[in-house]
């Protein structure tokens, strides 16, 4: 929305320059989360709106019961109030990831909201939230394939990592399935990651900025021919909508820190992985989501091993356990995380 104002005045010509936009998106995303992360928390607070904890699980995850969730509100609106400010609007990447974030938080946050009705883990069924992201996944396939992003190379095609200048070109049904299964798993990739505190949030930080650099090398055609990528007309638009997802994700770190205030609970978690399959699939770099989808690898197995022998100890029912204080280790990083924050908002 900020773009087209270079037209108009001298000054605004600082619009033009997309690092500069970038910048300012990052922000944005950080001040706005600070500024209304308080006041959602508040608002969650007054509406009872508290994290619902597993009779079964460890019994140091009890003390979080009734901690705010739904907190990927601030995410999801620290993210996409930048975008629209500062991206260019006529950009379908744009459109295209702000679609499927928004897509997947109405996912979770249907999860979310049942989850507190209820008083129960359990919120959405297993099979409607999995339906709801493969149509999504549908969605997305076919868009890319009928109206492809990038009009010069194959509309079915993915990049495939480490070799140059090198693409696997799928048959369409095959490429439908292919993307479908990326965005699911990479959706519910980041819903296994929310664990611990701040977790989810610090690699979706990492994650973001990682994807902006990506973003504005694949847009600009120098870089792509010094690198040996293939050039996507119009991706460099999506550093902007990363650098916000970056600064949100940074300002409810603040508030996610050990002990926690809020959870972005699957609000926050869905809509991330929504974007982070999306992001690949648009700029022909699926095979990219492997390495999100390994964050919560290890974490899984380790949950499932431990509450396999729980159960196996108690006769077949799992049980709660003192949980291992090496897991947790860095449960006392508050500061150590509040600090990191700090420097990134004063650099």
């Amino acid at each position: 929305m900020l773009a087209p104002l270079a037209k108009q005045h001298i000054f605004f010509n600082l619009f033009n320059y997309l690092t500069f936009r970038a910048a300012g998106a990052v922000v944005t995303a950080l001040v706005l989360a600070f500024l209304c992360g308080p006041a959602i928390i508040r608002w969650l607070r007054e509406q009872n709106v508290g994290q619902v904890i597993r009779a079964e699980g460890p019994a140091s995850h009890h003390a979080k019961r009734g901690t705010p969730t739904m907190g990927g509100l601030i995410i999801l609106l620290a993210t996409v109030v930048p975008t629209l400010l500062w991206a260019r609007l006529d950009s379908r990447y744009v459109v295209v990831a702000v679609a499927a974030m928004l897509w997947a938080g109405t996912i979770g946050f249907i999860d979310d909201y049942l989850k507190i009705v209820r008083g129960k883990s359990q919120g959405l069924v297993a099979r409607w939230k999995l339906i709801g992201q493969v149509i999504f996944g549908v969605a997305l396939a076919i868009t890319l394939i009928l109206w492809p992003l990038a009009p010069d190379l194959p509309a079915t095609s993915t990049q495939l990592p480490v070799f140059k200048y090198m693409l696997l070109v799928l048959p369409a049904p095959l490429y439908l399935l292919f993307v479908t299964v990326v965005v699911t798993g990479t959706s519910n990739a980041v819903n296994l990651t929310d664990g611990l505190d701040g977790l989810a949030a610090g690699l979706t930080a990492i994650l973001a900025g990682t994807f902006a650099a990506f973003a504005y090398v694949f847009g600009r055609v120098d870089w792509t021919r010094y690198l040996l990528v293939y050039f996507l007309p119009g991706s460099q638009e999506l550093t902007i909508f990363c650098g916000a997802l970056a600064g949100a994700a940074l300002g409810f770190l603040w508030f996610n820190a050990h002990p926690a205030q809020v959870f972005m609970g699957d609000t926050g978690s869905l809509a991330i992985g929504g974007r982070s399959a999306a992001w690949p699939s648009c700029s022909r770099r699926s095979f990219c989501c492997s390495s999100r989808a390994a964050c919560s690898s290890p974490k899984r197995c380790r949950c499932c091993c431990r509450c396999g022998c729980t159960a196996g100890a108690s006769g077949g029912t799992a049980r709660s356990t003192p949980t291992p204080t090496g897991c947790f280790a860095w449960r006392r990083c508050t500061t150590t995380s509040r600090n990191w924050v700090g420097r990134s908002r004063r650099s």
